[in-house]
Formats: structure tokens, sequence, C-alpha cells
């Protein structure tokens, strides 16, 4: 009877015919041979005894699977080593029989990703991959995070403007008879920065009031507002012609021509405002009888402005005021800002 003893992955097989197991230390053992060593498998032959004991490493270096320590009996007696895998692989490797375990490692680390924001203060962050070896056979997994952070900072973020809160009506225009009261409100809540958007909406109101009466005659209501330019792109001495009419009471403005005529005599208050797209231009001015009575300009705005004019100025009747460019002008208009044009008779 042959009997064979085999150490293969710490389990040990006994076998009565050896040829039903096929193993190499058999088949490689030679009646004179002490000992043979091949494909990673020490075979010990005694062939005068017809007993062989083999042990079988599969693909394991019988010489890289040793003890790191000599006292490895005692560690494990008194520590547990061979209980800790990681710690075992590195100090009792072959004691404990840990021989194909593997521990893992991190490998390097992978390139900073990009920040996560694109303005301002965000994270930035890294990754490893435990596959430096990979943990196998019960190995133990990489010690330490597998991804970092850090923060990175990039330039400021635009900040758009915001309005305040409406100044209080101001008094009367006039002592007497009908006037418009203004309000106010400033873009600087906050005040937007260079990238920034300016405030949408209207930076001054109007509304009309009423004083006593001056003289005992009659006060005609005579009341225009016009919005949205009926062409946007204008050159030099061009009239500027709205097409949208919001009140026309007595029928003073004409919006074919573009130009207001005064029914009666009188003191009339008129207001433009007008605005221009970014990085875009307006140069108006109010005229009466084809003299100007005020001018404004807006040149190359950063974003979207509106500015205004107001003119007091005394009619007789039939003259007449409107609106002209004095240089190539590209007026703008949108749900937020309006191109408008307004007048009243304040007083006779």
């Amino acid at each position: 009877m042959h009997v064979v003893i085999c150490h293969r992955k710490s389990i040990i097989l006994t076998a009565i015919d050896i040829l039903d197991y096929k193993l190499d230390c058999y088949r490689k053992a030679a009646p004179r041979m002490s000992h043979i060593v091949t494909k990673g498998t020490l075979c010990i032959g005694l062939m005068s005894m017809r007993i062989v004991i083999g042990f079988l490493l599969q693909e394991t270096n019988l010489s890289e699977c040793k003890d790191g320590q000599p006292n490895c009996e005692v560690l494990n007696s008194t520590l547990a080593v061979c209980n800790d895998v990681r710690n075992g692989v590195i100090l009792c490797k072959y004691f404990c029989h840990l021989c194909e375990v593997v521990n893992g490692e991190w490998s390097d680390w992978a390139t900073w990703a990009d920040c996560d924001v694109t303005c301002g203060n965000g994270l930035t962050t890294r990754t490893r991959a435990c596959d430096k070896p990979t943990p196998a056979h019960g190995g133990s997994d990489c010690v330490g995070p597998a991804s970092s952070s850090n923060v990175c900072t990039l330039k400021n973020c635009p900040l758009h403007g915001g309005w305040s809160t409406w100044s209080l009506w101001g008094t009367c225009s006039t002592t007497c008879d009908v006037g418009i009261r203004r309000r106010d409100r400033r873009c600087d809540n906050p005040v937007p920065s260079e990238d920034g958007l300016h405030c949408k909406g209207e930076s001054i109101e109007y509304k009309i009031c009423h004083q006593p009466s001056c003289t005992e005659l009659a006060i005609p209501d005579i009341l225009f507002r016009v919005r949205t330019p009926s062409d946007q792109s204008l050159m030099a001495n061009d009239d500027v012609l709205f097409k949208r009419v919001l009140i026309n009471d007595g029928e003073a403005y004409n919006v074919e021509s573009g130009r207001f005529t005064s029914p009666v005599d009188g003191t009339y208050s008129f207001i433009l405002q007008y605005c221009v797209a970014p990085n875009r231009f307006a140069h108006v001015e109010i005229v009466k009888n084809g003299k100007s009575l005020q001018r404004g300009a807006i040149i190359a705005a950063r974003w979207t402005q509106c500015a205004n004019l107001h003119s007091m100025t005394w009619l007789q009747a039939g003259h007449h005021i409107w609106i002209r460019c004095t240089y190539p002008t590209l007026l703008y208009e949108d749900r937020y800002a309006w191109t408008t044009f307004s007048g009243a008779l304040m007083y006779i």
C-alpha cells in the first residue's frame, strides 16, 4: 500500500492509491531520489519504504513563504498573531499558513479633479484604488481613505445688483393746481460688480398731485404717456417715434409724427426715460420747436441701463415738443426696462 500526505492550501489529503490523484510529486519521484523541487512542488520520496510525502504549494515559491519572526509560536499563543491576517502575513506567514494571503495596498493618488464650481470657493477631489495589490485569499483591505478633498478658489462670482426701497414721495412740483410728485430708488442693494447685472426696472416714479386752484380758470386735462420706439436704431437728427400709447388725455400727442402739440398756453412738464443694452449707446434730447431743452447720453453701458431727462417749460398754444437723437443711437426695451416719453400740463 502507498500512502501520500499532501498539504495543499492548508488542507491535508490522504490517498490509498496515489495514481488516483495523479500528483506531480509521485510521477516525478525516482527510486534513488531523496528529494526534488519542481513547479513550486516539494516532494520527499522514501522509496525503500514505498512511502511518499508531498507538500503542494500551488504556484507559491517556497523560498518566499517564510516567517518574518523566529518566535511565531510564542507570538501566536500570547498575541494570537495568526488571527490578525494583516500582521500575521508580515510576521508569521509560514507558521500561520498564510502563504497565499495578499494584503491590499494603495495605488498612487490620481490627479486632482476639476473644481466643482465655476467661480468662488469649491472643492477638488482625488482618488486612489486598493489594487497594488488587490486583497486576495482573505487578505485585509487597504487602510485609510480612498479619496481626499481640498479647497479650490476660482475667480469671484459676479454680483448682481438689487434695488433699495423706494424713497418717500417728494413734494408736489406746484403750489396750486396740478403738479407732479417723484420718488426714487437706487441700484445699491447690492451694487452690481463689473460683470454683474444691473437692476431691472425704473429708478424713478412720478404721479400727479393736485393743489388748490391757482385761478378761477379750469385747467384742461392734458396728459400723455407713450413707450416703445418704432425704430430702435437711429442716426443723428432722427426723431424718436413711439408706437404704443398708454395715456393721451387731450389728444395732444401725435403717434404718426411723434410730436406733442400744446393745445393751450401753460407750463408743461416732460419726462423721457431711455434704455440701452450692454455695450450700446444713446444720445438723445428733448426738443422745443427745433431747439434743445435737455440732453443726455449713455455710452458703452456694461449692463442694460436706463437714464432720465426732465424738463419743465412754458408753451404757447401750437408749440411742439418731441425727442431727437444727437448722435447715432441704439435704444432698447424689454419687459423690465421701458423707453418712455410723457408730459402733462401743470398750470396755465
